[in-house]
């Protein structure tokens, strides 16, 4: 006697997946990585066996490049919750999920002694010090909590996956990352995380890769930044930080042609009361023109310019008018000029 099901003509099977992947690594990942997962998961089931699946099916299935499914699987085994396995002549690899309730148990119930002794026969030994359990993952969830703090809410799922994505592709330090936001929301009173992209990539353009670096790094830039600022409001601007060309005009000024920042700021004091439309192109061609000529100082600019007292040989213009004196005609004179002028 035996018992057994009989199998559908269709497939409307269900997917099994455990609760702590949603609630504990879903939030923080890629949208394109947790597609990869669940349709890999998806091609791992039982159901699924009988077909042949590969990544490239994947990304196919998926519509997405190859490229962005190896990188999903490299993702999540750093996670701890797959290993890839390399194929020997192939460039392929398979994928063996991992049970995280298992994952969880073991890290968090097994005593200390029996895993020791049993480290190198269980198939999560390796995983076992990497997964999202570990000390890793409890410096990434402290950082969560830290970067609340400072922007003043909970973060949403997609801040979550904006800094699972600054952690993972930027910056893997968690002291760099904090810097980041407590630079941009307390200090410049630059709020998003749009912005704080802008200043990660800025940082690794700069080469910065140490929290020492990005120290004096900002403490560079933030004298600069009082400077745009104070340049700005003599223009009439105080609410916003200077734009790219902007900036780099200011750096020009500074940085190459050799103005002191004080000095600089009197001069476009003294430009500007010469025309009400003071704009960052007329400040480039006088500026240009003082430096070529040799001038740096405000006080330079007021002598160079101070107009020219009236010697007192120069003469005088005078209008002249010719004042026509009356006289008198007579009768004929009169008829005259009446019948010329019919």
């Amino acid at each position: 006697m035996s018992f057994a099901n009989k199998a559908p003509n269709f497939d409307l099977s269900e997917l099994h997946i455990e609760r702590l992947f949603i609630t504990d690594f879903m939030p923080v990942a890629s949208g394109t990585y947790v597609k990869v997962y669940l349709m890999g998961a998806m091609f791992a089931s039982a159901s699924q066996r009988t077909y042949h699946a590969d990544n490239r099916a994947l990304a196919t299935a998926l519509q997405l490049p190859l490229q962005d499914v190896i990188d999903a699987w490299q993702y999540w085994e750093r996670q701890g919750i797959i290993k890839c396995h390399p194929h020997e002549s192939d460039t392929d690899f398979d994928v063996e999920f991992f049970s995280l309730r298992a994952l969880y148990i073991e890290n968090n119930f097994v005593p200390k002694q029996k895993k020791r002794s049993n480290a190198t026969n269980t198939p999560y030994s390796q995983s076992a010090s990497n997964n999202a359990f570990s000390s890793q993952q409890a410096v990434f969830s402290s950082l969560i909590r830290e970067v609340e703090q400072i922007v003043g809410h909970p973060l949403s799922p997609n801040e979550h996956r904006e800094l699972s994505d600054f952690y993972e592709h930027y910056y893997p330090d968690a002291d760099i990352l904090k810097r980041a936001f407590v630079y941009n929301y307390k200090e410049r009173k630059s709020f998003g995380f749009k912005r704080i992209k802008i200043l990660l990539d800025q940082w690794l353009k700069a080469g910065l890769t140490s929290i020492e670096a990005i120290e004096a790094h900002i403490e560079h830039t933030g004298a600069r930044y009082a400077v745009y600022k104070e340049i700005l409001a003599v223009l009439g601007v105080r609410h916003r930080l200077p734009y790219q060309a902007e900036s780099d005009a200011i750096d020009r000024w500074l940085d190459s042609y050799g103005f002191e920042p004080a000095d600089l700021v009197e001069i476009i004091k003294s430009l500007s009361k010469r025309t009400t439309n003071v704009n960052f192109n007329y400040l480039e061609a006088q500026i240009t023109d003082l430096h070529g000529k040799g001038l740096k100082t405000a006080s330079e600019l007021s002598t160079v310019t101070k107009p020219t007292k009236q010697t007192a040989s120069s003469p005088k213009r005078r209008h002249q008018y010719t004042v026509e004196k009356d006289r008198t005609y007579t009768e004929d004179e009169l008829e005259s000029m009446l019948l010329n002028k019919k």
